[in-house]
């Protein structure tokens, strides 16, 4: 199957569903727009094994000429699930939570995410494709801070059998 013509997964009783191949191309509405707290970041260094200063400290922040302490790299991936949470709960869409499975995430950052920031994250489905039976998601979550390009994050995941 080409790319944009529906990817297949099993539903209930193990027959196939398609995801949704008018998806392609949609951005979602609304958009998650979230503050981001010193506190926060510093869990998410801690929940990740993040050591560097800059991501705990605020003195060591602003010594590295950052205003506020910065979020590790890998930040904006996790902000990105939560944008795409409405998009997989969409029964639309066609996707099977029971059988969605990561396959790849990229991220490109812009600037680092700081404590104070108001980042809006954006969806967009950039495509549904067929691998065998299983399906592919592919999307792009773009985060701004005031209108201002902080990340993009690609993610692909699978549905359907494995």
């Amino acid at each position: 199957m080409a790319l944009g013509q529906g990817a297949r997964g099993p539903d209930e009783e193990g027959a196939t569903t398609v995801l949704n191949p008018d998806y392609e191309g949609r951005t979602l509405h609304p958009v998650l727009d979230h503050r981001v707290t010193e506190e926060e970041l510093v869990a998410f260094a801690d929940a990740v094994g993040e050591t560097h200063l800059a991501c705990r400290d605020a003195d060591a922040a602003h010594r590295l000429g950052h205003p506020a302490v910065i979020a590790p790299p890998t930040y904006p991936a996790s902000l990105a699930l939560r944008a795409e949470r409405p998009l997989f709960d969409d029964p639309g869409l066609g996707a099977d939570h029971r059988s969605l499975r990561h396959r790849d995430t990229t991220v490109t950052a812009h600037r680092p995410v700081r404590a104070g920031d108001v980042l809006r994250c954006t969806v967009r489905v950039v495509a549904v494709e067929a691998l065998g039976r299983a399906g592919i998601l592919v999307t792009e979550v773009t985060v701004e801070a005031s209108g201002e390009p902080v990340a993009v994050v690609r993610n692909t995941v699978v549905t359907g059998p494995g």
